[in-house]
C-alpha cells in the first residue's frame, strides 16, 4: 500500500508540479508607466507567476482609488465637488495624511494641492504648449496643502484647491505592492514602478544593486549603484519628462510657489529609506528645494538619506548615504 501511495505521489509531481526558475518576472503598463515585478525567492504555495498577476491587479485597484484622472476615484470625486465633503478610503486618507506631513516639513515645497497647476501642463502628448502666465498665476492661488481639511475619512477642500497625488501615490502603491508580496510568502523581490524601486530581502547572499542613472546620459549609463535590502530608492530628475520650446527647457517637476518647472541646481536626486512613499515625496521636495536646502532637510532626518547630482555633475551624499552608495 505504501509503495502504491508513493508511486501515485511521484506521478502527480511529475505531471502536476512546475519547476520554478528564478527570478520570475513580469511587466505591465500601470500608473502611466512601465512597471516590473521580479520575484527571486518565496516560501509560499502559490505559483509565483500568479502572485505577480494578482499583485498587478491589486496595483490597478489602488490606482482606481488614488488617480485624479480616473473617473469616480476618491481624488477625482474630491476635486469635482467644489468644496463638498467626500468620504474617502483608508488608503486615500493615509496618503493625504502623509502629504500634509510633507507639506509642513518642507514648508510647502511639497504640495499635493497643485492639481489646478499640473493640469495646465502636458509633458506626455508632445504638443509642447506653455500655459499663459495669467492662467498659471490664477491656478497657483489655489495651491496650499492647508486647504485640505480632514475629519477621519471625511475630507473637503477649501479655496478652490484640487489634489494631485502624482508625487507620492506611486511610492505609496509600491509600498502596498511589497506588503502584498510579503503576505504571499515572497522573501526576495524587486518592485519597480517606473523608477520607484522597493526591494524585499536580499538577492541571494548580498544586497540588491540598483543603478543610479547619469542625468545627462542615455538610459543604462550609471553614476553608481545603491546596495539596499528591505528598502526603497526613488529618483527625481528634470531629465525624465520634459520638452523644449523656443530654446527653453520645461520639465515636469513643478514648483508650487510659481506654477512653473522648478528652477533647481539639482540634476537628479535619489532618496533611500524604508518606505517608497517617503522616498517619493522627499525626492520631489529635494529637487524643488535645491542642493543647499535639500542637504539641510535630509541631514535633519534619521530615516532617509539622499544621493544628489547637481547640474555640474558633482555628487553630494547626505548623512548615511555613504553606506549604501558605490561609485562606478
Amino acid at each position: 500500500m505504501k509503495k502504491i501511495l508513493l508511486l501515485i505521489s511521484l506521478v502527480f509531481c511529475l505531471t502536476g508540479c512546475k519547476k520554478v526558475e528564478y527570478p520570475v518576472s513580469d511587466t505591465d503598463f500601470l500608473l502611466n508607466t512601465v512597471s516590473t515585478i521580479d520575484i527571486y525567492a518565496y516560501d509560499g504555495k502559490e505559483d509565483p507567476e500568479v502572485i505577480i498577476d494578482d499583485c498587478f491587479s491589486y496595483i490597478r485597484e489602488l490606482e482606481k482609488i488614488l488617480s485624479r484622472t480616473v473617473n469616480n476615484s476618491d481624488i477625482a470625486m474630491l476635486n469635482k465637488v467644489n468644496g463638498g465633503t467626500v468620504k474617502i478610503s483608508d488608503e486615500t486618507r493615509e496618503v493625504l495624511e502623509k502629504s500634509i506631513l510633507y507639506g509642513e516639513l518642507t514648508e510647502g515645497a511639497f504640495d499635493v494641492t497643485i492639481a489646478r497647476v499640473s493640469s495646465l501642463w502636458d509633458f506626455v502628448s508632445g504638443e509642447e504648449i506653455v500655459p499663459e502666465a495669467d492662467v498659471i498665476k490664477e491656478a497657483v492661488e489655489t495651491v496650499d496643502y492647508k486647504n485640505i481639511k480632514m475629519d477621519g475619512n471625511n475630507v473637503y477642500l477649501e479655496n478652490g484647491a484640487e489634489v494631485d497625488l502624482g508625487a507620492i501615490a506611486k511610492g505609496y502603491i509600491a509600498d502596498k505592492a511589497a506588503e502584498f508580496l510579503r503576505d504571499k510568502g515572497v522573501t526576495s523581490a524587486i518592485v519597480n514602478l517606473g523608477g520607484n524601486n522597493i526591494v524585499i530581502g536580499k538577492n541571494g547572499e548580498r544586497a540588491f544593486r540598483i543603478g543610479i542613472q547619469k542625468p545627462t546620459a542615455t538610459t543604462g549609463e550609471f553614476s553608481g549603484v545603491a546596495n539596499i535590502e528591505d528598502m526603497s530608492i526613488v529618483t527625481s530628475g528634470a531629465y525624465q519628462r520634459f520638452f523644449v520650446k523656443d530654446g527653453v527647457t520645461y520639465h515636469h517637476i513643478l514648483d508650487p510657489e510659481t506654477g512653473y518647472p522648478a528652477e533647481s541646481d539639482i540634476a537628479s536626486v535619489s532618496i533611500i529609506c524604508e518606505t517608497s512613499a517617503d522616498a517619493d515625496a522627499l525626492s520631489t521636495s529635494c529637487f524643488i528645494l535645491g542642493t543647499e536646502k535639500a542637504v539641510e532637510l535630509m541631514d535633519s532626518l534619521d530615516y532617509a538619506c539622499a544621493i544628489i547630482i547637481d547640474n555640474n555633475g558633482e555628487m553630494i551624499l547626505t548623512d548615511g548615504a555613504e553606506k549604501y552608495f558605490e561609485y562606478l
